[in-house]
């Protein structure tokens, strides 16, 4: 066994006390870098409400028959599964792939492509699932599971290499925020990041998605 933490020191104890702040705030861990894996295990330990906004939806969708198995499970009548997604034809997606040197439809036709599979649950599997869009561009991103844990990060355009899709396999920290017991919504992180994203949902209105547009 490895040597014990002398919980004497000073740097110890400062250490502790900073974890039990981050813990009283709802800040539970933070994934530096996440990659497809740390994605697939989220989906995995998804069992009931879930939502999320992002870009697009191609780390969530890319294994198919995981994506399948998380919405049978968290998708239903009463709550629908929740998808706040870029808009594929916005110019910004596209502008950012010719900077990167990737052709001008390289992200938009990625989009498109997580949305095919999203409406092939809902059209041929019948699974509730409801999409909106967004056009401007966006500051974060997050994913909600199980109705008390958050995946909260944020987005960037960085570009790493010319010809280069940087966030192919990963993407930018996200802090796992988890919802806590004992505190009102409107008086904790989780709550403030929940209604949030339910205010642009509720602005989203006019961006509803019919699951044949862009796929056609």
């Amino acid at each position: 066994m490895g040597k014990l933490p002398d919980t004497t020191d000073c740097k110890y104890r400062s250490s502790n006390i900073i974890l039990l702040k981050l813990a009283s705030a709802g800040i539970d861990d933070a994934i530096e870098e996440p990659t497809i894996e740390d994605y697939k295990q989220l989906l995995c330990n998804a069992v009931s409400n879930f939502s999320m906004l992002g870009v697009g939806a191609d780390k969530i969708t890319r294994d198919f028959d995981i994506f399948k198995e998380t919405m049978n499970r968290c998708a239903s009548n009463d709550k629908p599964a929740r998808f706040l997604l870029v808009a594929p034809d916005v110019d910004w997606v596209n502008h950012g792939a010719i900077r990167r040197g990737l052709g001008d439809n390289h992200f938009s036709k990625i989009l498109i492509n997580s949305l095919r599979k999203i409406a092939e649950l809902k059209c041929q599997n019948g699974m509730p699932i409801e999409v909106r869009f967004y056009r401007s561009t966006p500051l974060f991103r997050m994913i909600f599971v199980n109705d008390e844990e958050c995946w909260f990060g944020y987005y960037s355009e960085s570009v790493v290499n010319s010809g280069e899709n940087e966030f192919v396999n990963k993407s930018h920290t996200n802090i796992i925020i988890r919802r806590p017991k004992n505190k009102p919504p409107d008086r904790e992180l989780y709550g403030a990041i929940e209604a949030y994203y339910n205010t642009l949902w509720e602005k989203s209105t006019d961006e509803i998605w019919d699951f044949k547009k862009y796929l056609s």
